[in-house]
């Protein structure tokens, strides 16, 4: 039986271990989630490539953690990715954004991926059907 790869995205990654970002990353990797970092200016964190632009981000995306503040920016981007999740952590707000994900049918949560992770409360996003995770 084949199993989904899980893939984690994280937008405003950074290679400062004490910030939020940077330790999301550590924990999908430790979680078992190919890992790809976004951030146009660095080249590596903790060893694994960093991609400079979220267009350049292909493949099935199971998640999608936002640490940037504007990331309305970002709209046609994460629409053309589809991530099966959007969170949008700490500080990041954008009704524009959730208005068009909404219309996608593309699921979204205003949490904290550190939180999630550790009470396994992510699984549930990718789990569940969409019109029961929509605000």
């Amino acid at each position: 039986m084949s199993r989904v790869p899980r893939v984690a995205v994280v937008l405003g990654a950074t290679d400062d271990p004490s910030r939020d970002s940077y330790k999301a990353i550590m924990s999908f990797q430790g979680e078992g989630y190919t890992v790809l970092p976004v951030n146009p200016m660095l080249d590596r964190i903790a060893g694994m490539p960093v991609v400079h632009c979220l267009e350049d981000v292909e493949g099935p995306v199971s998640i999608l953690s936002v640490y940037v503040k504007y990331v309305s920016l970002f709209t046609a981007a994460i629409v053309r990715l589809r991530p099966r999740c959007v969170v949008f952590n700490s500080g990041v707000l954008s009704d524009h954004l959730e208005h068009v994900l909404r219309a996608e049918g593309i699921r979204f949560v205003r949490d904290c991926t550190l939180r999630l992770l550790a009470d396994g409360g992510m699984e549930r996003f990718l789990d569940k059907d969409v019109s029961s995770l929509l605000p």
